[in-house]
């Protein structure tokens, strides 16, 4: 067990602004890179973990559950190497692994079984490319023998072929009605440059009709096309369109296009970046929005029939986006090298500057979270915001970063969890840590006469009535998470292990109770 100086934890009391950081595992590794929670048992919290191993056996991740602070290795009936981090889905985990048996392949874990899909029948693997969520269901590339083809997720037991190409799709980027649209890499054999291709597959109630929307022709040596964000607004099938060139030794085109029904595509503004940067596209208050990361402007169209420049923030740039409980917020890197963190309503309004990288996270109850690692000092930050009021306050965390990976956070157990490197001389472990959420304890609507005796002892058995499958915490008058555990619809006796006196908080996913402990 590490020393624990690197991390200040404030136990406030209870106040509308008070968080306090707990440890929830000290962690040995450096390399963990994903949080998740365990398939179909909600209380019980997974990493995933990335290990090198020398050649010839191949590197890949582990998943591990973490259990009263220490780490019990998931093991997976046939696979005996995990190849990409777990991708959730209804009902558990979909992994690409190598198999005893069948190569590499996609296999299904739903916490109790694994399921295994033999997509490249036989022993050769069909060596999947991606996972995508598009309208709630989730999508990937295999080889299926002959060419990379989409699939679809349906059940533990299937997943579905819906393409037929002779050329590798790259990707489902959209659904709209029983329409699918993805990505096909092809080849020019006269320039031997690579063709990307837009194209949608339609269902005719029998099987999938296909049709090619839009070919962009790029220069080879790592320049790719990618489509992403969909939106459907106004008949139409809104989408950016980058250009990428991994080399970063050019500029290359960003677009937003829209697709209607008929395939007729319509080019909005078209910006030129050196790298990689991302066209960002989303919703809000009835508008679409859309900037380029790393660029000042931020456009906008009320129609779908123009996309002007709506604003242009001053002195920055734009960096991340965050909508809501319908406000949106934006992250800008300065050019003095800070950051603001603004609120958006036609005009900027910056309720935050400070040094560091301000990256948008999870929200939960009324509260979303910004991790900024590090800042001057070379601390983490940890900041929330009540979405409600815009009140603005934060958590030091400590000498490190706060991972800013997608799935390095996730709301688990009602808290912010997330994944914390140390950055100390001695110490470049990962360690998972949670923020108490006092704040939303202040703020709830107080229930009585679901636990009972209230008050209570510390010595007699708390009862609770439960009209739901629930998950509880205990947390004392500090904000400290003093217990937590299961509820199963009906009565629940649930011992108090000695509390001291004094004022308690009994917090489930739907209500709050205060306690008192005599």
């Amino acid at each position: 067990m590490k020393k624990t100086t690197t991390l200040f934890a404030f136990l406030i009391t209870l106040s509308a602004s008070a968080q306090s950081v707990d440890f929830y595992y000290d962690g040995p590794d450096a390399n963990v890179y994903n949080l998740l929670e365990y398939p179909s048992d909600p209380t019980r919290l997974l990493q995933a973990t990335w290990v090198t191993n020398p050649a010839p056996t191949p590197s890949g991740y582990v998943i591990e559950e973490i259990t009263n602070g220490t780490l019990n290795t998931l093991s997976f009936p046939l696979c005996n190497q995990i190849t990409l981090a777990p991708h959730e889905v209804s009902g558990g985990f979909l992994m690409p692994g190598n198999t005893t048996n069948l190569g590499n392949e996609v296999f299904f874990f739903d916490g109790t079984n694994t399921y295994t899909y033999d997509i490249n029948p036989g022993a050769l693997g069909s060596d999947m490319l991606s996972f995508n969520t598009v309208e709630g269901e989730t999508y990937f590339s295999a080889n299926n023998g002959s060419q990379y083809q989409a699939f679809r997720f349906v059940n533990a037991s299937t997943v579905e072929q819906l393409t037929n190409e002779t050329e590798p799709v790259i990707s489902v980027c959209a659904k709209w009605g029983d329409t699918l649209y993805y990505n096909v890499q092809g080849f020019n054999p006269v320039t031997s440059n690579p063709v990307f291709k837009l194209k949608k597959a339609m269902w005719n109630g029998v099987d999938y009709d296909y049709a090619q929307i839009r070919e962009l022709e790029v220069p080879s040596g790592g320049t790719q096309v990618s489509w992403r964000d969909p939106v459907i607004k106004w008949g139409k099938l809104f989408l950016t369109e980058s250009v990428i060139d991994w080399s970063s030794t050019q500029s290359t085109p960003r677009r937003v296009i829209s697709v209607d029904s008929n395939s007729q595509v319509i080019e909005y503004f078209e910006l030129y970046k050196l790298g990689f940067s991302k066209l960002e596209l989303f919703e809000w208050n009835n508008k679409l929005y859309s900037y380029l990361n790393g660029e000042s402007d931020l456009y906008s169209t009320l129609d779908g029939l123009s996309f002007p420049v709506e604003s242009t923030v001053s002195g920055g740039n734009l960096v991340d986006d965050k909508v809501v409980d319908g406000n949106f917020y934006l992250s800008v890197s300065k050019n003095n090298g800070t950051f603001d963190f603004v609120n958006y309503d036609g005009s900027f309004t910056p309720l935050f500057n400070g040094p560091g990288y301000l990256k948008f996270r999870e929200d939960n109850d009324g509260l979303f979270y910004l991790a900024q690692s590090p800042d001057v000092n070379g601390s983490a930050v940890v900041y929330y915001v009540n979405t409600a009021t815009d009140e603005f306050n934060s958590v030091q965390v400590g000498d490190g970063n706060i991972l800013p990976f997608d799935n390095a956070s996730i709301i688990f157990e009602n808290q912010f969890t997330f994944l914390f490197q140390n950055l100390s001389p001695t110490d470049n472990s990962t360690d998972v840590l949670q923020l108490s959420n006092i704040l939303a304890l202040e703020e709830a609507a107080l229930e009585t006469g679901t636990i009972y005796p209230n008050p209570i002892t510390n010595k007699e058995m708390l009862h609770v009535k439960s009209d739901r499958s629930d998950s509880y915490l205990l947390y004392n008058s500090h904000g400290m998470k003093i217990q937590s555990g299961r509820l199963v619809i009906g009565e629940n006796p649930i011992e108090l292990n000695n509390l001291e006196a004094g004022v308690y908080f009994f917090v489930t996913e739907k209500s709050v109770e205060k306690l008192m402990i005599e």
